[in-house]
């Protein structure tokens, strides 16, 4: 039997292990920013965190229609503005599909984009020292699901209302495998 309660308001950092892909023709990086779904199934991560398609298609709407200077990135989630993100697209299942042939994402869906780092940080990518990204923002709805009574599932929470801030390049995700391939 699962308890269910509502907690409001909470921050969260969410990262993920696939690669940033790197074109050095367009001078911007590329990946998945977070995860909806992974193989056609809810994605939970490590923390027992889910953000549903429909939270993350409306918090990707928000975080577009911010000028260029709010949508900046950093290290780690720390410091100042080291890039811009320039494109986000909710890769939601429902948009997936709709698409005219539909894209083939194999089964993962979430937030997309793409993003301008400073040289610095560009070197560091390159040079395989940074790993992944990472979201941050807020959850001003949060939907606790308590452990079973058999202990099988749990504690696990759905995040909604989600407002995405920033984006940040990251050395190690909270995911196992977690790692950056540059393609040029």
């Amino acid at each position: 039997d699962r308890h269910r309660q509502r907690v409001t308001a909470v921050p969260f950092v969410k990262t993920v292990q696939v690669p940033i892909a790197f074109s050095k023709s367009l001078g911007i990086c590329s990946g998945w920013f977070c995860f909806s779904k992974r193989e056609g199934a809810d994605y939970y991560d490590l923390h027992g965190d889910h953000m549903p398609d429909d939270e993350l298609l409306v918090a990707v709407d928000k975080l577009m229609a911010k000028a260029a200077t709010e949508r900046q990135l950093n290290i780690e989630h720390a410091g100042s503005g080291r890039g811009v993100i320039a494109t986000a697209v909710a890769m939601t299942e429902d948009i997936v599909k709709a698409a005219n042939p539909p894209i083939d994402t194999a089964g993962t869906f979430g937030v997309w984009g793409s993003f301008r780092p400073d040289a610095a940080l560009l070197k560091s990518i390159e040079a395989g020292e940074l790993f992944c990204l990472s979201v941050e923002g807020q959850a001003h709805n949060v939907e606790v699901i308590a452990k079973s009574a058999d202990g099988t599932v749990g504690p696990r929470r759905i995040l909604r209302d989600l407002e995405l801030t920033k984006l940040a390049v990251v050395k190690a995700g909270a995911h196992e495998g977690a790692m950056v391939n540059v393609t040029k």
